[in-house]
C-alpha cells in the first residue's frame, strides 16, 4: 500500500535531512548552482564572496613558496580549476600550473616552483581569477 505525502519543501522534519530545507530556495533571478552563482538580470557568472574570500587567501599564502609537495599544489589546482570555470583566461595560468606539477611522480615528492610560479600567482591574485 503506497503512503501519499503532502509535505512541502520547508517542512524538514520528516525527511530526515536536516541540510535541505538551507538548499531550497524561492523565485529568485540569482541562483548558486555547483558553487557558482548565475545572474539571469545582468547575465553574470561568478563565484559566491565566500568562496572567492578562500580563494584569494590561498593564492596570497603561494606567493612567496619556492618548494612545495605536489600534493599541495594539485589541492591549489583544484582549486583554481573551479574558479577557472568561472574565468576563462585563468585557464592559461592552469595549465603551466598543471604542467609543474607533472615534475613530481609522487604525490609526496617535493616540487621545485621556479620564479615563474610566484608571478603566475600574483597574475591570478590580481587579474585572471580574483
Amino acid at each position: 500500500m503506497a503512503r501519499e505525502t503532502t509535505h512541502g519543501p520547508g517542512d524538514v522534519s520528516d525527511t530526515g535531512s536536516p541540510g535541505w530545507a538551507r538548499k531550497v530556495e524561492g523565485p529568485s533571478t540569482v541562483l548558486t548552482f555547483l558553487g557558482i552563482c548565475l545572474d539571469t538580470i545582468k547575465m553574470e557568472v561568478q563565484l559566491p564572496e565566500d568562496k572567492l574570500l578562500r580563494l584569494q587567501a590561498c593564492i596570497r599564502s603561494w606567493e612567496g613558496k619556492r618548494v612545495c609537495i605536489k600534493w599541495d599544489l594539485l589541492s591549489l589546482l583544484g582549486l583554481l580549476h573551479h574558479a577557472a570555470k568561472v574565468v576563462p583566461p585563468g585557464r592559461t595560468l592552469l595549465r603551466r600550473m598543471i604542467d609543474t606539477s607533472m615534475l613530481a611522480t609522487q604525490n609526496h615528492h617535493h616540487i621545485c616552483l621556479g620564479l615563474g610560479f610566484g608571478g603566475a600567482c600574483s597574475l591570478a591574485t590580481g587579474m585572471a581569477f580574483v
